[in-house]
């Protein structure tokens, strides 16, 4: 730490680099949601790239005063009760951040900053969409010592042993995982490869410009072999190996990530560390779980391995940091820590028929309407086996600890929520459901919902006050 203003203190020269990564990082961001009207750009002044040198030359610039402005308006202190934070160029704003409110401190050693043995702190308070307050190039033990500071303060914590697995590395621990090698390589192969594909695909064809052009270098391309049928081959090749790089890509990315990883949990404090060139410290305490989602993509079924993120409050958005992730687990070590977790022995049930009709009709005139009859007897056939099956695979579960849902079709989704910690319970009902006696029970908790569709009106009202009581006879803190 650095020049100290009144108690304020500024962070060392090094947060430079910090603050002009992240200023990249931003940069990158609103470049990814633009790149469609920016390839536009590019295709309509192509024959302007010499202005290009200039044009870079200026958006670095842009990013160096900004980094450097970020820097001199960023102070921050702390004291036994809280953090506070100032920021901002134009408008800057102050945060007061009580210790207590915080429900989780991450510790972050970058690989650029561990030359300099120094760690990012990453705080983030129940109920925000992310990182809320980030405090780069902090000395390892300020940082240890404000982690330590935020989970003491949580109102259950009773001994110095919840504190943290880093906090008392000699304390040995109630439960630990410890994932070998072998088992890292494995994370980046079970990640849907797919969703990047559609993403490149979407910006492609999101701008009618580029797309044309896009088109335009196929055909040329196309016509360029003797026959259309080698063509294929080519392109079809062409893709294999785009994937292939794809998933080899994930591999690598998710073995950085996920090295060494090592989880345990101490009394009600449950930790973990892992990363290769970079590396994370994560912990939370159980008290403050509020949805376990549970997760066997295609590949992982074929594995036979899993994934589990544990949700806290404010973890609902995908790119929230309030979620403690288990990358990948066996059989046996799923089965380990479910039990681990407490979770109770789930005696699916599956929802009423009716749910298998929701969808074939309309499938069935779209088709019709739009390509001929054939081709809406094929629709309804297909749309009434691909719901059979998703029927058959659906099941929920409720007792005096949890409720959950399944959902499968290929792999499966588990998501497992604390029966005592509802939000809220709602019913609704749509008209051709009142038909059957039947309606959607919605449950919404502080880590997101669940949904039991087409339940059965008595079942649906009676797990709908079995809920609500449970919730206002829980004298444990959940928040």
């Amino acid at each position: 730490m650095t020049a100290k203003n009144a108690g304020w203190s500024r962070l060392p020269l090094i947060a430079l680099l910090a603050f002009f990564i992240s200023s990249i990082r931003l940069f990158i961001r609103f470049l990814y949601q633009a790149v469609p009207a920016f390839l536009g750009v590019y295709i309509a002044f192509r024959n302007q790239l010499h202005l290009l040198p200039y044009v870079i030359a200026g958006l670095v610039l842009l990013l160096l005063i900004a980094t450097f402005l970020r820097y001199r308006r960023f102070l921050w202190q702390f004291d036994e009760q809280r953090i506070r934070v100032k920021q901002g160029v134009f408008k800057v704003t102050e945060l007061n951040l009580g210790y207590e409110r915080i429900q989780q401190a991450d510790i972050r050693k970058p690989i650029w900053l561990r030359p300099f043995k120094l760690t990012v702190l990453v705080l983030q308070s129940a109920g925000s969409k992310g990182k809320e307050v980030e405090l780069p190039a902090l000395q390892e033990e300020t940082a240890v010592l404000l982690q330590q500071r935020v989970l003491a303060k949580s109102d259950d914590a009773s001994s110095a042993d919840e504190v943290s697995g880093e906090a008392n590395p000699n304390t040995p621990a109630n439960f630990e995982i410890q994932l070998e090698n072998s088992e890292v390589w494995r994370i980046g192969v079970m990640q849907n490869v797919l969703i990047v594909v559609g993403a490149l695909l979407a910006f492609v064809f999101a701008n009618q410009t580029f797309s044309s052009y896009v088109t335009e270098q196929v055909e040329l391309f196309v016509a360029g072999f003797d026959s259309t049928y080698e063509a294929v081959i080519v392109i079809v090749a062409m893709i294999l190996m785009v994937l292939a790089v794809i998933v080899a890509l994930a591999t690598l990315y998710f073995f950085n990530l996920f090295y060494g990883y090592h989880l345990q949990r101490h009394g009600e404090r449950v930790h973990y560390r892992a990363g290769l060139l970079s590396s994370l410290s994560r912990s939370f305490r159980m008290p403050k779980l509020q949805l376990v989602d549970i997760r066997q993509g295609m590949v992982g079924r074929l594995l036979k391995r899993f994934s589990m993120r544990i949700l806290q409050a404010g973890a609902i958005n995908e790119k929230a940091e309030g979620r403690f992730t288990v990358p990948i687990l066996d059989e046996q070590r799923f089965a380990d820590l479910t039990n681990d977790l407490n979770f109770t022995q789930a005696t699916w049930q599956r929802v009423h028929v009716g749910f298998l009709f929701r969808l074939w009709l309309v499938a069935g005139v779209v088709a019709t309407a739009t390509l001929g009859w054939i081709a809406g007897i094929v629709a309804v056939v297909v749309v009434l086996l691909w719901r059979l099956v998703w029927w058959r695979r659906f099941g929920w579960h409720a007792d005096q600890h949890w409720v959950a849902v399944r959902t499968a079709w290929i792999g499966q989704r588990q998501r497992w929520v604390p029966a005592a910690k509802m939000q809220r319970v709602a019913i609704k009902q749509a008209p051709w459901q009142r038909w059957l006696g039947c309606c959607n029970l919605l449950i919404d908790t502080a880590g997101g919902r669940l949904t039991i569709p087409w339940l059965k009106q008595e079942k649906a009202e009676q797990l709908k006050q079995q809920l609500l009581d449970l919730t206002a006879t829980n004298q444990r803190r959940w928040m």
